[in-house]
């Protein structure tokens, strides 16, 4: 068993992980196995052989528990840190310039002149030609009548549309959030990210998430101005 308390990165919590449900499926058949019967002169016996697996049952959760608040910790991010990151972080793996289009509500969708500020709002992350053809919607004062609509304007589903939250979560457990589905990569982002949280708690988000950046720079040799266009 690894002691989660000794984590250096992302996979051996994904292999304790696997240890830990292993380990819990194991005791459940234990469990399902222990037949007390009424008069079974062992009853006294089963009964405390229950309890211990009961017990040992509640010790792995602590630890899946604590496992995933690692891994929540360290790949989930403030709203602003991570607006800032993802246009200059799609830029640079996708080759193309990514922009991030701010407060995108129903009201604005439906191109009315009298916006009802309590609607539900929207941070859409997009090609820098696809956020050319959302603005003419408007523009053209074409009528749209709900946000699947409005975003199948951009061409291949190229696009992260967050709701208007003050944290985001690039994982749902173990898993890519389902937001960022168009682009699976996000997912070993999310564990270069905790990585990184593990190497050096004390490094703050953002510090994490502009490293991040730098290696992707150096990587394609970019020069340091693309990511910040």
């Amino acid at each position: 068993m690894y002691n989660y308390k000794g984590f250096t990165c992302a996979k051996d919590i994904l292999i304790y992980l696997d240890a830990c449900k292993e380990e819990q499926e194991q005791i459940f058949d234990k469990i399902q196995n222990l037949e007390i019967k009424f008069f079974d002169p062992n009853k006294k016996k089963l009964k405390l052989e229950k309890k211990k697996l009961k017990k040992q049952l509640t010790t792995i959760r602590m630890r899946i528990q604590k496992c995933m608040k690692i891994i929540e910790d360290g790949s989930s991010f403030e709203k602003d840190d991570l607006l800032r990151f993802l246009p200059r972080y799609l830029s640079l793996k996708e080759g193309e310039l990514y922009v991030l289009i701010e407060d995108v509500n129903a009201d604005l969708i439906n191109s009315s002149h009298f916006p009802n500020h309590h609607n539900m709002k929207y941070n859409v992350i997009t090609t820098i030609h696809n956020k050319i053809k959302l603005e003419s919607l408007k523009e053209k004062n074409r009528r749209v009548y709900d946000l699947q609509q409005y975003l199948s304007t951009c061409e291949n589903k190229k696009y992260v549309c967050l709701s208007d939250n003050i944290r985001y979560f690039l994982l749902n457990g173990i898993d890519l959030n389902e937001f960022f589905s168009g682009y699976p990569y996000i997912r070993d982002l999310a564990f270069d990210l905790i990585d990184l949280k593990l190497e050096n708690p004390y490094m703050s988000d953002e510090e994490r998430l502009n490293k991040v950046l730098q290696y992707l720079q150096k990587k394609k040799r970019l020069p340091n101005n693309y990511a910040n266009r």
